[in-house]
């Protein structure tokens, strides 16, 4: 029989464990491009017009990637603001969530198809360095009228893989998630096993904060596309 005090010690020791179990979650910041890249531009109108920024952002995982998301604004006329609006490199479309009351815990998913002829700079290629372009750039007005993206968890495959926070700007930024994916074309050294894509598989963000627009609380994206591998 145990008595009091080993009972407590053993209640002790099986708490300390499944806390040490516990990895503490990352939490990364997004980086918003300057003057130094060729992809800047000083207004959305001079985005609108350039296609420096489209030639690297390939839709994440394959052309025939599938995107699904929580839920979409309806339609307005021949304005939509489906999900597949993320992949379509336009600025004057977005993905604007259904939610207006609440728009914390919407999500968002890309599944994978990795096709079997991959190859490097192929739209296949996955590092994980993401852009994007937060809020609803089709101008200066509905960027500010909607709201934006300030937090997301990311998880892939339903495992928690880190967190991200957005800056508040119509700017282009990036996301790098690199040090979680194989990347075959780096010499980095990696300590921790890395991610290997495959077919079927889902990267998924969900978000956790907004930057509250001016007018509406549904939230929106413009764009949200991976950075291919520059040859």
């Amino acid at each position: 029989m145990y008595n009091r005090l080993t009972l407590l010690l053993l209640l002790f020791i099986l708490v300390s464990n499944s806390f040490a179990l516990e990895a503490p979650t990352d939490t990364l910041l997004s980086v918003v491009i300057d003057k130094s890249d060729s992809r800047f531009q000083s207004s959305l109108e001079e985005y609108h017009k350039s296609d420096e920024w489209k030639i690297w952002s390939v839709p994440i995982g394959t052309l025939s990637t599938r995107v699904t998301s929580t839920g979409s604004l309806k339609d307005q006329g021949k304005i939509t603001f489906i999900v597949d609006n993320l992949e379509d490199l336009n600025l004057k479309t977005a993905w604007i969530g259904e939610k207006t009351r609440n728009p914390i815990g919407q999500k968002f998913s890309f599944e994978f198809f990795i096709h079997p002829e991959s190859c490097f700079g192929c739209p296949t290629t996955f590092y994980g360095v993401i852009n994007l372009f937060n809020g609803y750039c089709q101008s200066n007005k509905t960027w500010k009228n909607y709201s934006r993206v300030k937090s997301m968890k990311v998880l892939y495959n339903d495992s928690l893989l880190c967190m991200v926070g957005l800056k508040d700007t119509w700017q282009m930024q990036t996301i790098d998630l690199s040090r979680y994916f194989e990347n075959q074309y780096s010499n980095k050294k990696k300590l921790q096993k890395l991610i290997n894509v495959k077919t079927g598989d889902v990267l998924r963000f969900e978000i956790t904060a907004i930057y509250p627009g001016e007018q509406y609380k549904n939230v929106a994206i413009s764009e949200f596309v991976a950075e291919g591998a520059k040859n």
